[in-house]
Formats: C-alpha cells, sequence, structure tokens
C-alpha cells in the first residue's frame, strides 16, 4: 500500500486473469521482485481485498451488503416511482369503451372516448352533446317511454335507445307510478343512475339541457357503484374507472354532472337480474369517498422520500 499504482498490465487476448491479480501485481515494488521481498500472490489478493474495503470505508461483508440493499433499494424506489407516476399522470390514447353504445353515441366515441378512459380528467364533451342530432338524448328516451308504456317489446324499446338489443333493465316503473330510466357504464356495465328520481321527467329534462350536460340528484345516484375524487370528480367502481363527470353543490344540493358518452352503456351480462335491482335498491345516499385512495398515494410518497434519505448518502448523492 506504501509503492504507488503502476499501469496495470493487460492479459493477453484469449486469457482471463482476476482483477485483485492484476491490481497486485501493480503494487509490487519497482525493481523487480525477488524470493526475499515478493510477497505472495494470495497474500496479495488478500491485501487488494483489504485495501478495497477501506476505500469502501467498511469490510468486504458489509461492502456487499450495502451493495445488495442499495440495488434493492433502488429497485424498489423505481416501483413507486413508476407507481406514482400511473396514478396521477393519465396514459394517452387508452381505450376502454365498447364498439357499440346507446343513445346515439357510437358514432362519437373516436373523438371522445379518451375523456371515459382517463382518470384524473378535466375535459368533458361539448356542452349540448346531448342534444346533437344525431344523439338527441332525450327525446329517445321518449320514444323508450312510449314503447314501453305501449307494452311494444324489447326491441321497440332498443330501437328508440339506438341498438339492435337491449341487455338488462333500462326501463321501468317507478314507485311513484311513473317511468324512470336505468343508465349504465359505458366501459364495465354497472348501473349509475336511476332517473328522475324525486322530480318530474320534465325538470330533468330541463336541468340537464339547461346545463349542457346530462344531471343527476342524490336521489338518484347508484351510490355502491360511484365514487368522488379529488376535484369533485366523479368515476365509476370499474376495476379501471371510468371518468364520469363532476359533482357540483347548489342551493338544492349535489348536482352531477355527467359526460354522456360515458353513461350509455348496457348491463354487464356476468350481473344477474337480482343483482342489478339489489344495486338500484342502493340510490340515494352519498358515494364512496376517494380518502383511501389519496391516502395512498400518501403512503407510497412517504416510503420513497425514507428510500431516498436512506439510499442516497450510502450513494454519496
Amino acid at each position: 500500500p506504501d509503492h504507488a499504482l503502476a499501469p496495470s498490465p493487460r492479459p493477453r487476448e484469449g486469457s482471463e486473469q482476476p482483477a485483485a491479480t492484476i491490481e497486485a501485481r501493480a503494487l509490487a515494488p519497482k525493481g523487480g521482485p525477488s524470493s526475499s521481498d515478493t510477497l505472495a500472490t494470495g497474500a496479495l489478493n488478500q491485501e487488494v481485498v483489504q485495501q478495497r474495503g477501506k476505500r469502501c470505508g467498511c469490510s468486504i461483508r458489509s461492502c456487499a451488503t450495502t451493495s445488495v440493499m442499495t440495488t434493492l433499494g433502488v429497485g424498489v424506489f423505481s416501483v413507486l416511482v413508476i407507481v406514482l407516476v400511473n396514478m396521477l399522470v393519465p396514459a394517452s390514447g387508452r381505450q376502454c369503451l365498447p364498439d357499440q353504445l346507446l343513445y346515439g353515441c357510437t358514432s362519437w366515441i373516436p373523438k371522445y372516448e379518451s375523456i371515459c378512459c382517463q382518470t384524473p380528467q378535466n375535459y368533458a364533451e361539448h356542452s349540448g352533446f346531448l342534444m346533437e342530432p344525431n344523439v338527441r338524448f332525450f327525446n329517445r328516451l321518449v320514444e323508450m317511454q312510449s314503447a314501453f308504456l305501449a307494452g311494444g317489446g324489447g326491441s321497440s324499446i332498443a330501437k328508440a335507445a339506438g341498438a339492435e338489443a337491449l341487455s338488462g333493465l333500462h326501463v321501468q316503473k317507478s314507485a311513484s307510478g311513473g317511468v324512470e330510466f336505468v343508465f349504465y357504464d359505458s366501459q364495465c356495465s354497472v348501473p349509475l343512475f336511476v332517473a328522475p328520481r324525486g322530480r318530474t321527467f320534465d325538470e330533468f329534462r330541463k336541468e340537464s339541457e339547461n346545463h349542457g350536460w346530462p344531471s343527476f340528484r342524490d336521489a338518484e345516484i347508484v351510490a355502491s357503484n360511484i365514487k368522488i375524487i379529488s376535484g369533485g370528480e366523479v368515476v365509476s367502481s370499474c376495476p379501471q374507472p371510468t371518468h364520469l363527470g363532476h359533482r357540483f353543490s347548489d342551493g338544492m344540493g349535489y348536482r352531477y354532472c355527467i359526460d354522456l358518452l360515458c353513461m350509455a352503456g348496457q348491463k354487464d351480462s356476468s350481473l344477474s337480474g337480482k343483482m342489478v335491482s339489489s344495486m338500484l335498491q342502493s340510490t340515494g345516499g352519498s358515494p364512496q369517498s376517494a380518502a383511501f385512495a389519496r391516502a395512498g398515494v400518501g403512503l407510497l410518497a412517504t416510503l420513497g422520500a425514507v428510500l431516498c434519505a436512506t439510499l442516497f448518502p450510502a450513494l454519496g448523492v
């Protein structure tokens, strides 16, 4: 260790020599070896190993442990970063909707699908989309109501809704003796809203058309299938949540302003009629809060900060 380090000799092509042996040669005294002053190669190798341990400020065992822990820590931290990015940054161009939707929405899928498929979401269909000539949302509901009351059967109701056939319950008698409609998630097909409830059809229509989007009240939401996340954003309980719209507070309580394209689905074939009926009984009340999701993000951020504080000093950062 008291001798200056000389350039390490390059091994012959095709031969491999341990790095410790090469460095041991470099540590040999200048002037050539002799039988009395040349250290054994094994001793030199051990000295080089010890010297490397001193350079990293630890024993060779603790150096190896630090290296392994650093590698694992960086890997875990990278995973946390990826998870956080995926949670906070919407993926561009993701597709999640079926080829066919109700209420004249099918032709609008290429333009507005990303609104439903990305959360968080700050964009929406254009105001008045529900009144587009090839959509005519409330006109279709009137036609569906007429077909239902006339006993025209499922095919007539499906035609009015803009489909060849309908799966599941879409029109039913209300408790007050009128007619109400069931609206399903466009992606995973769970029931989201039953309207009108607690008001007339004309009141439901007037409020929606005045605001430019279908508008629902607390009494009309299927609370078990809807969540409210940061900023009042309304999403569904699909495994990959569907963006539905936003919730606003006014003098009459909460109003759920919803993108029609995202609530134009049909019942999931895996849901039995009994399951749907049970879900529809849960209308009203408060939807699920996403406080737990924000807490999860906070926990991941905290873990990332702890890893940074632990690992970066070991890395010399």
